[in-house]
């Protein structure tokens, strides 16, 4: 009896023993993976600001040839100078720049568009209307054609829209990330659920002096899920309208030398 005893004992040691030995190893095993988790997400984190910063330094360097070929044209034979074409590609290329950030940034997919203020309907009509110029490549292909039965649509159809051009003193950004719940949004399309459920709009005017009067358009950013950090999402809106609207400004300047050049010339 006392042998049995012993053997059940010593088998319960043993069997407490390799237990213990497994709960540490299970334990170590748990904070190798643990840390390995978090060196991924340092990895992923760190690569995902590297590309947005590459994204930034791209857009920076190809300003900087659109502001030298639109210098050229201001200060020369602008004749030579196509600003027209050179300002198109370079707001496609920033759509399409911003997409990818976003997209990155978001995990999710993002579609940017660049609307613009347009005049009304009639010359009695002092509503701003709002036409989309540019979208990057990707939606371009799902959506064009989309709104074209709807554009060029009056700026208060879209609530976001409206609702920053009626505070531009104050706030130049808005953020929704759950359109479905909010029962006071509106849009020209009224399936819109179909293609995004999140949106961020920033106004694009001039960053130096907040107000109406220097608003020309809209810079949209939507996706179907994720949603959108508001931080950084509204700092990285900021730079690329900044960048927009300087693009837009001297493309205006070029348009409007153009036609005192043809008027003095037909004179």
């Amino acid at each position: 009896m006392i042998e049995v005893t012993f053997l059940i004992v010593s088998i319960l040691a043993l069997l407490m023993f390799v237990a213990l030995i497994y709960l540490v190893r299970l334990q170590r095993e748990t904070a190798r993976a643990r840390d390995s988790v978090r060196g991924h997400e340092r990895q992923d984190s760190q690569g995902r600001m590297n590309f947005v910063l590459g994204g930034l330094e791209r857009v920076f360097k190809r300003r900087t040839g659109l502001s030298t070929a639109l210098i050229d044209g201001l200060s020369g034979d602008f004749s030579d100078v196509n600003y027209r074409e050179e300002s198109t590609k370079f707001l496609e290329f920033i759509a399409n720049e911003l997409a990818a950030v976003l997209t990155l940034l978001s995990r999710d997919k993002c579609c940017v568009s660049i609307k613009l203020l347009v005049p009304g309907g009639n010359a009695e009509d002092e509503t701003p209307f709002v036409q989309t110029f540019f979208r990057d490549q990707i939606s371009y292909a799902e959506r064009d054609g989309l709104y074209s039965d709807l554009e060029p649509f009056p700026m208060y159809r879209n609530t976001m829209m409206h609702n920053l051009l009626k505070n531009a003193d104050s706030h130049w950004c808005i953020i929704e990330n759950n359109l479905r719940e909010n029962a006071g949004y509106e849009n020209p399309r009224r399936d819109y659920h179909r293609f995004f459920n999140s949106s961020a709009v920033q106004l694009i005017g001039d960053p130096n002096t907040k107000g109406v009067e220097s608003v020309l358009g809209f810079l949209c950013v939507d996706n179907r899920t994720r949603g959108f950090d508001v931080e950084s999402t509204r700092s990285i809106l900021s730079i690329f309208s900044s960048t927009i609207y300087y693009c837009l400004l001297a493309s205006a300047a070029l348009e409007q030398r153009e036609v005192q050049t043809e008027v003095s010339t037909a004179e």
